[in-house]
């Protein structure tokens, strides 16, 4: 199990231009998980459901200045 993932609403994560989801998305839930590893799940656990894994440079951009997504510390 990873250390850390964030909830974001969906439409939030389809602001990224490239955003394609693919599997079962968010299950109608509204929001998705942002792991560790920047890819997308639709539960907590990673590798698992997994909606997005188009990681690229861009898209870690994406998350660390738009989302503001970043691992606390404590956590690393």
């Amino acid at each position: 199990m990873g250390t850390y993932c964030k909830a974001y609403e969906t439409a939030r994560l389809a602001e990224f231009p490239g955003w394609l989801e693919r599997g079962e998305g968010d299950g109608g839930q509204g929001y998705l998980y942002l792991q560790e590893d920047f890819t997308v799940t639709s539960g907590i656990f990673p590798g698992e459901s997994v909606v997005f894994d188009m990681v690229t440079p861009v898209w870690v951009e994406f998350c660390r200045t738009t989302l503001k997504f970043e691992v606390p510390s404590e956590e690393e």
